[in-house]
């Protein structure tokens, strides 16, 4: 599977993380709008190195430590947070967008 768009799904959380980083080297990208997605959750996407894009809007349960897991994730291009200002050692990105 390549795209995963769980937003605004009532019951994202951590556990489901582990289902969505098994895709691995398959995952480009991912919607998780509205989870309650922690630091550990983020944590578990490190190993999708092949992501390219990544939606956070309205999840508040994460902090810089949980980003600072993907941010070796050179593939990510595209980035989306509301309510985060923890994107700054993204170098790599080319669109942040922050509602």
């Amino acid at each position: 599977m390549q795209d995963i768009d769980l937003g605004e799904y009532s019951g994202v959380d951590d556990n489901w993380m582990d289902v969505i980083s098994s895709q691995g080297l398959s995952l480009l990208s991912v919607d998780v709008s509205g989870s309650q997605l922690t630091d550990n959750g983020l944590r578990l996407l490190k190993d999708c190195s092949n992501l390219q894009a990544l939606t956070l809007n309205y999840c508040d349960q994460f902090s810089e430590y949980g980003l600072k897991h993907i941010s070796g994730i050179v593939t990510i291009l595209v980035i989306s947070f509301s309510d985060q200002n923890t994107y700054s050692f993204f170098m790599n990105i080319q669109i942040i967008q922050i509602s």
